[in-house]
């Protein structure tokens, strides 16, 4: 078989699955008993920047020289990536069950400081704050490639998470297909929007607020609240209190306070749970040129502190062992700003 990237559809959940045999070789910082292999330089550490592919986009004093050091945020293509600009294979001729299309898009690391930190909680709000714009700057320049419908940020921290390599970064990926579960939210927001003639995140956010046992955090223009309905234990959403449904029309002002309210809440998560290895996510609309009035762009932050087990796997039903109104109150912060 290829090791290039396949897209394949499931034809009993209508889902696609990406097959993509390269990521086997992806280095690993990590035993399986989860502590940290140390016999491997890092390749994403200043100094190092031989170890990656070139970058594609830096943040570095004025005429410092590309893939050397010097710089403050980098972004390079995965070497090791889940979609490909080009890919080898499609839809076979005549077949209907098992089809696949070419796993096109956009795979890239923002490898997010020079020095060695391995969570969020260790950068200023400042580099934080540069990381997001970094974020804001690569979905723009993917909503302008006419192959791409789609894009998302995501950080994985600790194996349990799904880390490779310790050093941390962000990835981001654009697609040329919207995943099953946006296409889903789209539809329940569309309907939503249909019937009430209102975006069902803004009256998320408006109830949330009023009621105040879910927030964790507010400010004038974000609020940090754990969803009525989280799918895991301190599942906590960051989303803009006006309606936005593209994370790249964030202004500047708005990357320092989602930055500040980020890095709090990250922080507060690493003391009241001891460092547990995360996931988060930046859920944005699609890469159309319509205004999606029914949806919200928001930051998705999970720690990985239980697993799926036969029930999950097999109803698709998550279990949330601590109630998100408990959650809250563990993780609630006034002073951040």
């Amino acid at each position: 078989m290829s090791g290039m990237p396949d897209l394949r559809h499931d034809p009993l959940s209508d889902r696609w699955v990406i097959i993509a045999e390269n990521r086997a070789k992806r280095p690993q910082d990590f035993t399986a008993a989860g502590s940290r292999r140390t016999d491997r330089p890092c390749p994403f550490c200043r100094g190092h920047e031989g170890s990656t592919p070139g970058e594609v986009l830096a943040l570095r004093p004025e005429g410092s020289p590309a893939d050397g050091p010097g710089w403050r945020v980098r972004v390079v293509p995965n070497k090791y990536p889940i979609l490909q600009a080009t890919a080898a294979r499609g839809l076979p001729a005549g077949e209907k069950l098992f089809a696949s299309q070419p796993a096109t898009g956009i795979h890239e690391v923002i490898i997010e400081s020079p020095r060695h930190a391995t969570r969020t909680s260790q950068l200023t709000t400042e580099e934080l704050r540069e990381v997001i714009l970094t974020y804001r700057h690569r979905l723009g320049v993917a909503r302008r490639d006419d192959q791409l419908v789609y894009g998302l940020i995501f950080k994985n921290v600790g194996p349990q998470a799904g880390a490779t390599i310790e050093h941390l970064h962000s990835q981001m990926v654009g697609m040329s297909l919207l995943p099953t579960q946006t296409e889903q939210e789209l539809r329940c927001a569309a309907a939503y929007y249909q019937s009430q003639r209102a975006c069902i995140f803004c009256q998320m956010i408006e109830q949330e607020c009023s009621q105040d046992t879910r927030v964790v955090a507010r400010s004038d223009q974000f609020v940090a609240y754990c969803p009525y309905a989280s799918f895991s234990p301190y599942q906590t959403w960051i989303t803009p209190r006006t309606h936005s449904s593209a994370f790249d029309e964030l202004s500047d002002a708005q990357a320092m306070e989602l930055a500040a309210m980020l890095g709090k809440l990250l922080s507060q998560m690493d003391q009241v749970l001891d460092r547990p290895d995360y996931n988060y996510l930046v859920q944005s609309a699609p890469f159309d040129l319509t205004v999606h009035a029914s949806y919200h762009w928001r930051v998705v932050v999970f720690p990985r502190i239980t697993t799926w087990a036969g029930f999950e796997w097999a109803t698709g039903c998550c279990i949330n062992p601590i109630a998100p109104e408990e959650a809250a109150r563990q993780l609630k912060f006034t002073s951040f700003l």
